[in-house]
């Protein structure tokens, strides 16, 4: 699906059914002595509210390997997450970390720029989308994928907050892994891969990055790049969270880095809520994308129905 037309459909959605939406950044969230919260805006207004619900999506969890994090500060590292347009890359060298959608199709991306591009994964290989293939299909199809394991994932969100904790963990971090769609194959053929490697460290040398990689059978490899993007996804950490007071985010019940959630995705906080990729670790992998949100939306109205009675 073409970006421009998900964009459209979202500012279509809100036309149609939330056009009161107000656009101004959260900045605080806290809990008054009531267990009312309160929220302050940029815009310099303070809201009080009975319920609060955090779908926040990716926004401040984008996660970059911790031997690169040091250089972001000096413009040599950045995350896919702050890149609409990869033209500005054009003539330089740039190394892309990463096996997934974003890895390879940055990748390709660069490339077609005019960027001198190399790809590196942990990966020993690429993996790749089937292709659409007409009927009949002995896999179930879903909006996640045409499989038996995924349409359990969409299915049945409801009871995978009753498997055990680090079960939730392990399928939230491994259903639907890295990959790249199958259109993206032949546009990186051109792309040098270096697989089975992993940074061991960085750093800024003459205005450019010399990185150092570990592979598989434990040998040292070094090279030189002006760049590194790295596609290396999304860590969910509450603390990350910095709008929301400490006081609150000490208080929240934690599995992993998510918040532990209830069936109608409320916290340990009364009244604070979480959807999208912070109700994961709760109701699996369906939450991580926007289809996830005709699970999520039912149960939040459920809830929160009486608050506004």
């Amino acid at each position: 699906m073409p970006i421009e037309l998900f964009v459209r459909y979202g500012r279509w959605f809100t036309e149609q059914l939330v056009p009161d939406v107000e656009d101004v950044r959260v900045l605080g969230v806290d809990r008054q002595r009531d267990n009312t919260f309160r929220l302050k805006l940029a815009s310099g207004e303070e809201v009080q509210a009975t319920a609060v619900v955090i779908a926040s999506g990716m926004d401040g969890i984008a996660h970059v390997p911790r031997p690169l994090a040091p250089l972001v500060a000096e413009g040599l590292v950045s995350h896919t997450a702050q890149h609409a347009d990869l033209s500005a890359f054009a003539g330089r060298h740039v190394l892309v970390v990463g096996a997934g959608q974003s890895a390879q199709e940055s990748a390709a991306l660069l490339h077609e720029a005019g960027a001198h591009v190399q790809l590196m994964a942990r990966a020993k290989r690429l993996v790749f989308g089937a292709a659409p293939t007409p009927g009949p299909h002995w896999q179930p199809d879903t909006p996640l994928g045409r499989s038996w394991a995924l349409h359990a994932v969409v299915h049945q969100a409801a009871l995978f907050r009753h498997l055990p904790a680090t079960t939730r963990l392990g399928l939230v971090k491994k259903v639907l892994g890295p990959f790249g769609s199958w259109w993206l194959k032949p546009r990186l053929e051109a792309v040098p891969h270096l697989l089975g490697q992993h940074i061991t460290a960085a750093h800024k040398e003459a205005g450019r990055i010399t990185v150092t990689t570990q592979d598989l059978q434990g040998r040292t490899h070094t090279l030189h790049t002006g760049h590194v993007l790295a596609a290396t996804g999304y860590r969910v950490h509450l603390d990350k969270l910095d709008f929301l007071a400490p006081e609150l985010r000490a208080a929240l019940e934690r599995t992993g880095g998510f918040p532990r959630l209830d069936k109608n995705l409320g916290s340990s906080v009364p009244g604070l809520y979480f959807t999208g990729i912070h109700a994961a670790a709760t109701f699996g992998p369906l939450l991580r994308f926007t289809c996830g949100t005709a699970f999520a939306a039912p149960r939040l109205s459920d809830a929160l129905a009486p608050s506004l009675m």
